[in-house]
């Protein structure tokens, strides 16, 4: 995945202390492996995207992705929530 400092600008955080919570969401709930989010979040077009561009690309990315039974989570932070609201 993304180094902390990148993931950070990307999503807003202050650390990569979420970064957990966010993948774990993105492979319970998508059809999606841990090396296709490697490989996405790693190729030069995601680290040369603004935030609000990744924004963008990460809704369309994600809603292509999106298992018709996803998991059901429990409690997430507020910086979780606030990312998925953002995304759609």
């Amino acid at each position: 995945m993304r180094s902390s400092k990148t993931w950070s600008r990307s999503t807003g955080a202050g650390s990569g202390a979420n970064l957990p919570s966010a993948v774990n969401a993105a492979l319970l709930n998508h059809d999606l492996t841990l090396a296709d989010l490697y490989v996405r979040y790693t190729s030069p077009q995601a680290t040369e995207l603004t935030t609000a561009e990744l924004i963008e690309w990460d809704r369309a990315y994600y809603a292509a992705h999106r298992r018709s039974d996803p998991a059901v989570a429990g409690p997430a932070g507020r910086h979780a929530v606030s990312m998925r609201r953002k995304m759609g």
